[in-house]
């Protein structure tokens, strides 16, 4: 169904999707976030998200909130404080 409210906001965050986890890094980055939740690989993640942001996989509404959370985080500072999130330095 074209008018379907998940089908507009997926349309629209798609695109977004990818101009934030462009950087070199980010896509790896929040697989890597990703499997330290779930006994999923790393690759396995990385691969997943590369088929979502081709548009050959549609994500369900967990994994749009996951990356919405990711690219929403805090960033390091130059202090090297970690990211709570994360438990990562910079």
């Amino acid at each position: 169904m074209l008018n379907d409210p998940m089908t507009i906001y997926y349309e629209k965050w798609l695109p977004r999707a990818r101009r934030l986890l462009a950087p070199s890094g980010r896509l790896t980055e929040l697989a890597m976030v990703l499997s330290s939740r779930d006994e999923v690989s790393v690759d396995e993640w990385q691969g997943r998200l590369r088929r979502v942001l081709d548009g050959k996989e549609a994500p369900d509404t967990d994994l749009v909130f996951e990356v919405e959370r990711f690219v929403a985080r805090p960033k390091v500072e130059e202090s090297g404080e970690e990211t709570p999130e994360l438990g990562l330095a910079s």
